[in-house]
């Protein structure tokens, strides 16, 4: 339940943890490499299962 006294929630960005000047730019390169990753591989899931449900539909169709 939102309240009128309810503290603001803070948004985090995703490179909040890519400011700290702490690693350098080699801290910075392998974790944005690191999110590269995992974004390259949500986006290769996406594209097979909407293919692989294409591919199921147009079966469907096809054979009924």
């Amino acid at each position: 339940m939102v309240g009128t006294h309810s503290k603001p929630r803070k948004i985090k960005s995703k490179f909040d943890n890519h400011t700290s000047s702490v690693h350098g730019i080699e801290g910075f390169r392998d974790e944005t490499k690191k999110d590269q990753e995992k974004t390259d591989n949500s986006a290769n899931n996406r594209v097979l299962l909407v293919f692989t449900l294409l591919i199921v539909l147009v079966s469907l169709i096809y054979y009924t």
